[in-house]
């Protein structure tokens, strides 16, 4: 990657971010990328085009580091920690990024190419829900997903958490550990499960 590339990408990143995709302009990612337009036709065809490569190759990078973490655990604790670990660590190194997808689900869509943002997501949440098939294959689907149902919501409020004061939030092993633990009795206890809704792009997730 170019450091024009770079630039551009990472200028865009925290204007979307802060300001969302309609509000932010060509010339604002330039001026703050310090490039040229023409330069930015170059690498992106069009503000969307810029937006879509952004959002693919944030993912896809995370992407490889939990791949990688969780496939050397065996146990659903393993990788329900290795996951959360991750986590945590993505969104202290990478706010911007993790504010960006934050932004993107939860903000303005006005104009914004969706598909990607739900795309995305749903093949990274895929590393997660085939790691923990693979260690609990003999649990039933359902109850697979109501647990990771309840993990994801635990852990998005500690990504919350972390973005909104990143100085005041200490060691989360403990909160994490506790998580872990009671996600992972979903799994054995014998309390009863339930279907959940399918979420547009992302299917039951």
């Amino acid at each position: 990657m170019t450091d024009n590339r770079a630039r551009i990408l990472d200028a865009a990143e925290r204007l979307f971010a802060t300001r969302g995709f309609a509000a932010t302009s060509v010339r604002e990612i330039v001026r703050e990328a310090g490039v040229t337009n023409p330069m930015l036709y170059y690498y992106f065809g069009s503000k969307e085009d810029l937006f879509i490569h952004l959002i693919r190759e944030r993912f896809q990078s995370f992407a490889r580091t939990f791949s990688e973490r969780l496939s050397h655990e065996e146990t659903v604790q393993g990788v329900l920690n290795a996951w959360a670990h991750s986590t945590m660590e993505g969104t202290r190194e990478f706010p911007v990024s993790i504010r960006l997808v934050f932004a993107s689900v939860f903000g303005p869509h006005e104009g914004m190419p969706m598909d990607v943002v739900l795309h995305e997501s749903a093949e990274l949440l895929s590393i997660l829900y085939a790691h923990v098939a693979r260690v609990a294959p003999d649990v039933a689907e359902e109850r697979r997903h109501l647990a990771l149902f309840f993990f994801r919501g635990a852990l998005d409020n500690l990504i919350y958490v972390q973005l909104l004061r990143p100085d005041a939030v200490g060691d989360n092993e403990e909160l994490i550990r506790v998580v872990v633990d009671r996600v992972a009795a979903i799994f054995t206890d014998t309390l009863p499960t339930a279907s959940l809704p399918l979420l547009p792009g992302l299917g039951c997730l």
